[in-house]
Parts: structure tokens; C-alpha cells; sequence
């Protein structure tokens, strides 16, 4: 799925050959990050002038870019270069997050990696453990600036990091709402938020006529108590119910 690039001419080769082999979005590795050794989090990647490369040439193709980016240097470069999302965040400033609302770039946190990593500390190689305690105590200190200032909110969980499986979405919903996100708030960053990221709200995201009926039935009100999702009666795909029926 990835590419070692160096220099603008690799990259704009890189993006074109992902978008030639049918890639529906570009993702920019911007920073380090914590699951490889020897790699800082904070570390940045590429240039402003290599980003702005890989965003044209995305952008050319009508194709969004997610910039996996920790560090406050390399969220700056992203944005600079034009990326539409904001992977991880782990430090953010005001005139940052500011930037962001103003030039709609959305933020996709992933709260619940890092918290699974500390839960499960004695199984996580000691260099993740070292990164995690450095960095997270400015991870939701982050979140909570860019909830406040208005940056739109996407709700994701990183899956595929240490016990972070997929089917824990709820899970990252209830620590958005622990930061001071409302209900309704982190119900729509899981929904409707995140198909207009993707520029597919025209099809999915909320009920609409002309829309896809894509849709989960549960038992109680997820305003209420937001675990309700969890309780999912029916699933619903382009109006054909797939669950309890067809579903194992």
C-alpha cells in the first residue's frame, strides 16, 4: 500500500501510480509515528513544496488527502500543501486549529489508539509505551482546542494498531464525549461528517430521499446513552436488510 519517496518528481510518480491502481484517497505518512521503532512521532516527513505535489496530483484525479500527522510542524506543512484531513493531531495550537475551520480541513483524532495502548501496556513493545506517555497528555488537550474553535470532527479509530479492531467505533465516540463533545455532536462526526469528508454525502451520511438507505436500526435512544449503538437490531444496505437475515 506505500511508497518510500524522496523529492517532488518520486512523489508526483507515487500519487499518479496509487491513483492508476484505482486508490479512491491519498494518504500522506507527514510525521513519524509510534508503531515504528526509531521513528519520533514529532519527526516531519516531506517538505511543504513534496505535500503541495502529492495534493495536486490527487486533487487533479478529484481524490481527497489524509495527512497522518502528529507533530505540530508537519499538521503545518499539510496544511499549507492543501490535505483535506488531519490524521491523529496529537498537537495542535489555536492558530492552528483556527486555520483549519477557516479552510474546512477536518480532523480525524483517533482517541482510542493510544488509550488501548496504555491499557495494554504489558503486552506493547517498551519504544511504543516510551512515545505514548510523551505525547498523549497533549492528545486530548489538542481535541478539546479544536472542538472548542470550531474545526469539524471526524470520528475514526485508527484500527490495525495494537488491539484496536474494527467494531470499536462507539468506543471512540465515548471518549469524544468525556472531551466535552456533545451527543449529537459525535453521532454526526460518525455520519454525516464523515461522508461529506469523503465527498460522498450526496449518497450516504444521513436519511434523505434519493439517498442510499444505508442505515442500522437499535434498541434505545443513542442520545440518550450513546452504548445504544451497540445494540443494532437491523442493518440496513442500499434499502435491503442484511441483519438479522443474511448476516453471520
Amino acid at each position: 500500500m506505500g511508497t518510500e519517496v524522496d523529492g517532488k518528481d518520486e512523489v508526483i510518480k507515487a500519487t499518479r501510480q496509487r491513483i492508476k491502481e484505482g486508490a479512491d484517497l491519498i494518504k500522506i505518512m507527514a510525521t513519524g509515528g509510534v508503531l515504528t521503532k526509531g521513528n519520533h512521532p514529532g519527526a516531519v516527513h516531506f517538505n511543504v513544496d513534496e505535500l503541495k505535489c502529492i495534493c495536486q496530483e490527487a486533487a487533479k484525479a478529484s481524490l481527497t488527502t489524509a495527512a497522518h500527522a502528529i507533530g505540530l510542524n508537519g499538521v503545518k506543512n499539510a496544511i499549507k500543501a492543501g490535505v483535506n484531513t488531519i490524521e491523529h493531531g496529537y498537537y495542535l495550537d489555536k492558530e492552528t486549529v483556527d486555520t483549519m475551520r477557516d479552510l474546512g480541513i477536518y480532523l480525524t483524532p483517533t482517541l482510542l489508539a493510544p488509550t488501548l495502548l496504555q491499557k495494554n501496556s504489558e503486552h506493547i513493545p517498551q519504544h511504543m509505551i516510551d512515545k505514548i506517555e510523551e505525547i498523549e497528555k497533549e492528545h486530548r488537550k489538542s481535541f478539546r482546542l479544536a472542538l472548542e474553535r470550531g474545526v469539524k470532527i471526524i470520528a475514526g479509530t485508527d484500527a490495525g494498531t495494537p488491539f484496536n479492531n474494527p467494531g470499536q467505533l462507539v468506543e471512540e465516540l465515548k471518549i469524544m464525549l468525556e472531551e466535552g463533545m456533545t451527543t449529537a455532536q459525535a453521532i454526526e462526526s460518525a455520519t454525516y461528517l464523515g461522508a461529506k469528508c469523503l465527498k460522498v454525502d450526496s449518497l450516504i451520511g444521513s436519511l434523505e430521499e434519493q439517498k442510499l438507505a444505508d442505515l442500522i436500526v437499535v434498541k434505545g435512544n443513542p442520545l440518550e446513552d450513546i452504548r445504544n449503538l451497540k445494540n443494532i437490531q437491523h442493518v440496513f444496505k442500499g434499502g435491503v436488510r442484511l441483519y438479522p437475515d443474511q448476516i453471520h
